[in-house]
């Protein structure tokens, strides 16, 4: 007589995933793409922006041209996301051990030391005269926009851009802020190329270091063609009998 019929065991379901790359590609009317730089330079500062991040970073180099200080008054300086304004003096600090960017800053072959006096929690930072100084810890957060889409490729205009970004930079030459100047810079997004990692690199480069006016999502898909093992396991009487099946299919049939 059978003792136990049960099903003790449906384990084992492997499912192999591949990253799929959202890449957009930003736009700006005062920011130019230049040998490989996002600049823009007027007689005080060179701004050089680089945006590449999963879910992108409001990265930028401030150098000083001048032969004086630079004060930038971040209590005046705002950050802009959509119908989002913010001024970086009223960003929340980071925890003490949190990490404040994930790229080593190299510039023209040259590494930069990233900013200690960050806008965060601070009123004024000091830029001295003949320097590079690098600001990184205000992060974009964009999110994957068409999941599971077959298209491969979509363009904006700067009305109908899914993320329009901002940032107004308001500094002086003495700490006061007297005759303070501002420099205002607007991005969109005109275009979101969907890649995995092989045309990623061959149209952006590394996954680490990428192109400077662009910044991507990662999602994850089912890879097609694989392997999936059930393994189930039934107790009859005293004896327990292992059945493994496997099944051949396509994921994209499965889950999507």
């Amino acid at each position: 007589m059978m003792k136990m019929l049960s099903l003790l065991l449906l384990a084992l379901l492997l499912s192999c995933t591949k990253s799929i790359y959202h890449v957009a590609t930003v736009q700006s009317e005062q920011v130019k793409f230049v040998d490989k730089d996002f600049v823009f330079e007027n007689e005080h500062l060179k701004v050089v922006y680089n945006l590449w991040e999963p879910g992108g970073r409001m990265r930028f180099l401030l150098f000083n041209k001048t032969d004086q200080p630079i004060y930038i008054d971040w209590g005046k300086s705002k950050l802009i996301r959509n119908d989002t304004t913010v001024s970086y003096s009223q960003l929340p600090p980071l925890p003490k051990r949190a990490s404040t960017d994930t790229v080593r800053y190299m510039y023209r072959s040259e590494y930069v030391e990233p900013y200690r006096m960050t806008a965060r929690a601070n009123r004024v930072a000091e830029i001295p005269s003949q320097t590079f100084v690098a600001v990184a810890d205000f992060p974009i957060q964009q999110a994957v926009l068409d999941k599971k889409t077959n298209q491969k490729n979509f363009t904006y205009t700067k009305e109908n851009s899914p993320l329009r970004l901002g940032q107004q930079l308001t500094y002086s030459f003495d700490k006061e802020g007297t005759n303070a100047h501002t420099l205002a810079h607007s991005f969109w997004v005109n275009q979101i190329q969907v890649v995995g990692i092989s045309e990623l690199t061959r149209l952006f480069g590394s996954r680490k270091t990428g192109q400077p006016n662009a910044l991507y999502t990662v999602e994850s898909r089912p890879e097609e063609g694989r392997t999936v093992i059930l393994g189930v396991g039934i107790a009859l009487g005293g004896s327990i009998l292992v059945t493994y099946i496997l099944l051949k299919a396509l994921f994209s049939n499965l889950f999507i």
